[in-house]
């Protein structure tokens, strides 16, 4: 057969090809949860980030800045961003990486830990985080280099799948802390729309994650932050973002006696991808773009 045959063969294969895909990203279970404590959220403020951090997905606070980056397929770099200036004051790069997945960013009071764990159709076997001294940070230059360490793992349960056409993982990733010499990674299930809880050392090297156990988070699971012994948990479901919260957790058997679920009405629509916590009462929770800019909303919750 000729050229003419397989051409408009190969397009209609491919079209379909992508409906799939656009299908399984739009995937949400049909079932209508109750919502809770709604009327303890108050967006306080919310803020256009600069286009630069257009996929911004992951937060942290120190130094009085905002650290972020993009995700899959960005550049392998992390910036920080002044709430006062509304601009990106120090670009890093962590020049022996690279950004194949980027979901997360946590930190303990000497490192910044990056989640290379992304993995939307479950087809990767091996993960990363990246291990930063705060030390090698240049502060006084917009622009710095920085080495990373590695910390490579994979998941005790997982059954590799060698190619997929629908977003239906087990074992994708988009939320870790730090805690006590201990990384704690929570996966986002698309099959079930729970999470399950898994535990890593945080040094270099090799590692099979130590399942710790599963939490019905009701949805899916895309950040999570660790302030003075309580946990907070970032999610969406039906399009609408939750978080949870777990007041006195240091062992991560979670469920949901023991937390407390706040629907963040006000972000309806909006893709959260970040949280980091200011204080007991407020919280930053960033947003990629969707429309106009990426944002970063300042919210005050009564608890």
């Amino acid at each position: 057969m000729n050229r003419n045959f397989w051409y408009p063969l190969f397009i209609v294969s491919f079209l379909f090809f992508i409906c799939l895909i656009l299908l399984s990203l739009t995937h949400k279970y049909s079932e209508k949860l109750p919502l809770q404590n709604v009327d303890k959220v108050t967006v306080v403020k919310k803020i256009d980030l600069p286009q630069k951090l257009v996929e911004t997905s992951g937060l942290i606070y120190f130094n009085g800045l905002v650290w972020t980056f993009n995700d899959s397929g960005g550049e392998s770099e992390i910036y920080s961003y002044s709430m006062i200036s509304n601009k990106i004051e120090h670009k890093v790069n962590l020049w022996n990486t690279n950004n194949y997945d980027w979901e997360e960013i946590s930190q303990d009071s000497t490192h910044i830990y990056i989640g290379d764990f992304g993995n939307n159709f479950g087809t990767r076997k091996y993960m990363y985080i990246y291990k930063i001294d705060k030390k090698d940070i240049t502060y006084n230059r917009k622009n710095s280099l920085a080495t990373a360490k590695a910390i490579r793992f994979t998941y005790p349960d997982y059954h590799r799948v060698l190619f997929s056409m629908k977003i239906r993982s087990a074992f994708d990733c988009e939320a870790m802390i730090w805690h006590d010499g201990s990384i704690y990674i929570f996966t986002k299930n698309w099959v079930n729309q729970t999470s399950t809880i898994y535990r890593l050392p945080d040094n270099p090297g090799h590692y099979l994650a130590e399942k710790i156990g599963e939490f019905d988070s009701k949805g899916l699971i895309t950040a999570a932050s660790y302030h003075h012994g309580c946990l907070y948990l970032l999610g969406y479901y039906n399009y609408t973002p939750f978080l949870w919260i777990f007041p006195h957790t240091s062992n991560f058997a979670l469920n949901t006696k023991n937390g407390v679920r706040y629907d963040l009405k006000p972000l309806q629509g909006e893709q959260t991808e970040g949280i980091a916590v200011i204080d007991s009462s407020t919280v930053l929770i960033s947003a990629e773009k969707t429309k106009d800019y990426p944002h970063l909303f300042v919210i005050k919750l009564t608890r």
